[in-house]
């Protein structure tokens, strides 16, 4: 081997694990994106249908949080994510037990009740975040 292809292996071997690791941490705050969600929706219903309004809880949460990237916009975003793609459920369920305490996840197994084409689009996009499906 050649000194070019010495460089030339070691710049492809280094672009392929930078992608993958991008693709990892895309992965994982996307599903930490939704399970945010989650937590706040059940927290501001407190088991209702709706919350209540002017509670100021995004920014009393991001103030003590104090995590970069989890500002009140992004937390709004959090809430807004879960409660437009509920299919993630499937994912959540199966990859994160060990991080979503079991009293969520039998809210969440109650709140599952999906229609068949639901289910076909949860399955999709469970692999689609997992890395098993690409677009």
């Amino acid at each position: 081997m050649n000194f070019d292809k010495l460089v030339s292996e070691i710049q492809h071997t280094t672009s392929h694990f930078r992608q993958n690791a991008i693709k990892a941490v895309n992965i994982n705050l996307t599903l930490r994106n939704w399970i945010v969600g989650f937590y706040i929706v059940e927290f501001e219903q407190n088991g209702e249908d709706r919350a209540i309004y002017g509670s100021q809880l995004l920014q009393k949460l991001a103030v003590t949080i104090d995590e970069k990237g989890l500002t009140a916009p992004e937390l709004s975003r959090c809430r807004q994510f879960y409660s437009i793609y509920p299919q993630i459920l499937g994912t959540v369920t199966q990859e994160f037990k060990s991080i979503v305490s079991s009293s969520i996840l039998g809210m969440l197994s109650q709140k599952s009740q999906l229609k068949q084409n639901d289910e076909k689009e949860s399955i999709v996009l469970s692999k689609m975040l997992t890395g098993e499906l690409e677009i």
